[in-house]
């Protein structure tokens, strides 16, 4: 009898669309700093600096993402190591249409004398709606052409209708 292999992390197929959460560079910052002074104390003093050391460097390492799987109608939200990924795929629900949207994120950083940055962004969102406006968040980018080409393969794959709402007026592509 074959004894099968156990995988934490697979490679991710290539012809799916792919979707990395991005980590703010302050909580990358933050997770540097964690490591140095882990790896300092791991030198010194004790057991617990090692472990904090450990984990410091797994969440720099790894980011949260979803992986969209068009030609089998799945997807899933997975935690991406490097290239590879974990997760569990799932069913597409009954999918509306494709949406693109425009919208600012806002990222907000504090330092240690009260001051306060705030950095603004602007990017598309292509959304899959399906059951009365509930939205699955499928990719983001800064470049309209990226996103109009990924929704629109995404839109001819499942024979669904693309609505762009980057403009202050909607319309029906």
């Amino acid at each position: 009898m074959k004894i099968k292999k156990l995988q934490w992390f697979v490679p991710v197929e290539s012809h799916c669309i792919v979707y990395k959460y991005k980590k703010l560079d302050s909580i990358k910052g933050l997770m540097i700093a964690c490591s140095i002074i882990g790896m300092y104390y791991v030198l010194y003093y004790s057991v617990f600096a090692s472990v904090f050391f450990l984990i410091s460097l797994y969440s720099f390492f790894t980011s949260y993402g979803i992986i969209l799987d068009v030609e089998n109608k799945r997807y899933k939200k997975v935690l991406f190591f490097m290239d590879k990924a974990k997760g569990s795929w799932h069913d597409l629900p009954e999918i509306k249409y494709v949406s693109i949207f425009n919208t600012t994120v806002v990222s907000t950083s504090h330092s240690i004398s009260y001051n306060c940055i705030e950095l603004k962004k602007k990017v598309l969102i292509i959304n899959l709606v399906y059951n009365k406006n509930s939205l699955l968040h499928v990719f983001e980018t800064t470049n309209y052409d990226e996103a109009l080409n990924k929704a629109r393969y995404i839109a001819n794959t499942l024979k669904l209708p693309i609505y762009d709402a980057s403009m202050r007026t909607g319309k029906w592509l």
